[in-house]
């Protein structure tokens, strides 16, 4: 894979007189940095806003990342060819957002995580999407969110949002419904506490594939006495605060848990 960026060149085709009178008039020249003029707002256009789509279906070498980054640090201080610059400002605090002192750049890397988890994402989602079908079938994806996803025969594609699939497994979470989905010791379904399993060693006398609705008494309530034994005191109480599974109600649902809306944005 091979990416030139010509920032100089670009840079220097610009109408700063132009783009200056347009903030200006926006009202929002004050809030650049008069140090690095022009340059970190044209770069910030650039980073956020160029066509990234060759990271949105592939996960790109590290390296490549590093020297597309490379480009930027020293194109925003003004070096030219042959000639570096010394950085007055750490990356890290670049891409921090403004409010925060930074220039709300974006990490590369994170960002082609996000593009596949987003692809990873919608793999569970969007269920009658006929992409999403065909390729369940296709690398036999029977669960609706299995811990892993990687095949031993895969695409290019598929293996790199398998590699991301880990985190986007670990901050997805079951809305319960009617229990019958739900894993009750294997799935993350309880708020800020994790799959239950990992508070008994050993997994010792649990049945480990028992779904959540076997967790309710007769009376619908749920069988508290038999988490006790098995789990502390404060994951039983968030255990009580989430309502019984009915049999009446929706399937359980799959969400994103980092947002108040449930959806990976």
């Amino acid at each position: 894979m091979t990416i030139k960026i010509d920032l100089e060149k670009a840079y220097d085709l610009v109408r700063w007189d132009f783009v200056e009178s347009s903030l200006n008039a926006a009202g929002r020249l004050g809030e650049f940095d008069k140090v690095v003029p022009y340059r970190h707002t044209f770069l910030s256009f650039v980073w956020n806003g160029w066509d990234i789509s060759f990271m949105r279906s592939t996960l790109v070498p590290k390296s490549i990342c590093d020297s597309i980054k490379g480009i930027a640090r020293q194109f925003i201080w003004g070096a030219v060819e042959g000639k570096r610059k010394l950085a007055l400002v750490g990356w890290n605090n670049i891409c921090q957002p403004k409010p925060h002192g930074g220039l709300d750049f974006r990490h590369l890397e994170d960002q082609n995580k996000v593009f596949m988890m987003k692809i990873g994402y919608n793999l569970i989602v969007k269920s009658e999407a006929l992409w999403v079908q065909v390729l369940r079938v296709k690398y036999s994806l029977h669960e609706e969110m299995p811990e892993s996803i990687m095949r031993n025969r895969c695409s290019y594609m598929w293996r790199a949002v398998a590699k991301a699939w880990p985190l986007l497994h670990s901050n997805m979470i079951w809305s319960i419904g009617n229990g019958r989905t739900v894993h009750c010791w294997e799935d993350n379904w309880v708020p800020n506490v994790g799959p239950l399993k990992q508070y008994v060693p050993g997994h010792d006398n649990i049945v480990v594939h028992s779904k959540v609705s076997e967790m309710v008494m007769d009376n619908g309530d749920w069988n508290i006495d038999l988490f006790r034994l098995w789990l502390p005191e404060e994951v039983i109480s968030r255990i009580i605060s989430i309502p019984p599974p009915l049999d009446i109600v929706r399937p359980d649902i799959l969400s994103w848990s980092k947002t108040t809306t449930g959806v990976f944005l």
